[in-house]
């Protein structure tokens, strides 16, 4: 990314519309095309730096987080071992979740984290990343804290693979992808995930149309969220 945005600005474009892929390592360069007046909106994750943006297009990912850890406390009763499996380490939107995941579990003293182990949002890495953990701590594990479908569905897999049938596997989080969804009903997982919207991209383009046209943009726009929860 940071040598594509530096051949981005050599060529002199009018806007750069970024999501980058962790805070810190593009905070210098988004910077520097400030500074040489090509302004910056960001979609989805921002740099560390608010001054090196115009506006950051997102939803909330303390929310998300909240959301999560709170459905996953209430379904357990308070009480129980769970596996943690965020994102990208570095990541915006992995990092805000984990701070408000444990924010919740601070108020659960009976909810027990086992192991958190990032799983890079990629289906292959949550199915593998699950399998250890399923070795390591078996039936211990009571609920999957995942914050996305993309590992959410990899564990499910996880766990058929290692022989657990039909209502047998434990409660889990993660939205987005439809496949998390057709596994959760088929094998009767309990779930809850929260799709964030394909719309954050219409929201991003409009703004950044918004900026060159020279319309005043709020520092921050919020796209709302879908929370689908499973029956019962």
């Amino acid at each position: 990314q940071i040598s594509d945005i530096q051949d981005l600005i050599s060529q002199g474009v009018d806007l750069l519309l970024i999501a980058p892929a962790t805070e810190e390592a593009l905070d210098s360069v988004v910077g520097r095309a400030m500074r040489q007046g090509i302004p910056v909106v960001m979609v989805d994750r921002k740099v560390s730096t608010p001054e090196n943006y115009i506006t950051f297009v997102t939803a909330s990912d303390t929310v998300v987080g909240r959301l999560e850890a709170q459905w996953m406390a209430e379904y357990l009763n308070g009480e129980g071992d769970i596996v943690m499996l965020p994102g990208i380490a570095g990541a915006s939107p992995a990092e805000i979740r984990i701070a408000a995941n444990k924010e919740v579990f601070s108020k659960f003293p009976g909810i027990n984290v086992l192991e958190m182990q990032y799983t890079d949002w990629n289906p292959a890495t949550g199915k593998s990343t699950m399998a250890a953990l399923i070795q390591k701590y078996g039936d211990q594990i009571d609920g999957v804290l995942a914050d996305s479908a993309l590992q959410g569905y990899g564990a499910i897999e996880a766990y058929l693979d290692a022989g657990y049938g039909k209502g047998e596997i434990p409660p889990m989080t993660g939205g987005d992808v439809a496949r998390m969804y057709q596994l959760a009903h088929t094998y009767d997982v309990p779930m809850m995930g929260i799709d964030y919207p394909t719309s954050m991209g219409i929201t991003g383009v409009e703004t950044a149309l918004d900026v060159l046209n020279g319309v005043p943009v709020p520092a921050r726009v919020e796209v709302n969220m879908q929370v689908v929860t499973s029956p019962g």
